[in-house]
């Protein structure tokens, strides 16, 4: 039985196609992009599921919690189950004891110990997504605009306020989903500037990676001491970040660490097990 996993992300969306045995036997990436009408990623599944003749179909995607939303989801995308990003990077790394801490767009840190699930974030950029890239591009436009820095260079690739002014209200201008995708994208010149040892960038990073320790540790305690954790989303694709983040959380105490996972296969995965 061949089923297909679908990660449905903030800038961008991937599908996996698994065989009966868990092995992976092709990945690609969709056109659909946040933000973009329904219908129009339905069609795209089925599309694929047609010609790939995946049996079952699963979709991980962002900020679908509450069963009303996932049942009505899957009608509408006319899948086999729906989950949340996370929990599909959950069952990528873990079967049921871990925590998950995501930091792309957004962040989150989720976790479960046998029954008992536990998490912190996830609510958007307007109420938290601590240490994401989100969270990343918009302290670091903060800095930039207060006080002369590399970052306004590095940033806008002017030191003309007026000129970065403008910038910011076109962005600001656009449609909500993708000004946030806009704004989190500065986190990778945020990053490669922290790389080369820029003081503003520096302060950035080290900001978000305790901000991120923070969720896990909360995680962690409300759950009871668990050890084990798996990282996922854009951010720790930089070897860098990812880097400097898995230091910190050895330094408290986390013995296992997961350091790539995949939400597409783990939606495969998820779906094979049952």
């Amino acid at each position: 039985m061949a089923v297909m996993g679908i990660d449905v992300g903030g800038t961008g969306s991937r599908y996996v196609l698994l065989d009966g045995d868990g092995k992976v036997v092709e990945t690609g990436e969709l056109n659909w992009r946040y933000g973009e009408e329904l219908d129009a990623l339905a069609s795209e599944i089925g599309e694929l599921k047609g010609r790939t003749g995946a049996e079952r179909v699963g979709v991980a995607m962002r900020g679908v919690w509450r069963e009303e939303e996932r049942e009505e989801m899957r009608k509408r995308l006319e899948v086999d189950v729906v989950m949340s990003d996370v929990e599909g990077a959950f069952y990528d790394a873990f079967k049921d004891e871990g925590l998950v801490v995501v930091a792309g767009t957004g962040s989150i840190c989720y976790g479960r110990k046998g029954e008992r699930v536990s998490r912190f974030g996830g609510f958007g950029p307007l109420i938290d997504d601590w240490g994401s890239g989100f969270w990343m591009g918009r302290l670091a436009v903060e800095i930039a605009l207060k006080k002369e820095s590399f970052l306004r260079l590095a940033l806008f690739g002017t030191e003309d306020l007026n000129a970065i002014r403008d910038v910011l209200a076109d962005v600001q201008r656009r449609p909500f989903p993708e000004m946030v995708r806009e704004i989190a994208r500065y986190a990778e010149v945020v990053i490669k500037a922290a790389e080369m040892g820029e003081e503003d960038a520096s302060f950035v990073v080290k900001s978000a990676l305790r901000e991120l320790l923070g969720m896990c540790l909360w995680v962690r305690e409300d759950l009871g001491n668990v050890r084990s954790i798996a990282l996922h989303g854009g951010l720790f694709r930089s070897p860098f970040f990812r880097r400097h983040f898995v230091s910190l959380l050895k330094r408290y105490a986390f013995q296992r660490i997961v350091e790539s996972t995949d939400a597409a296969r783990g939606v495969g995965r998820w779906m094979l097990g049952r």
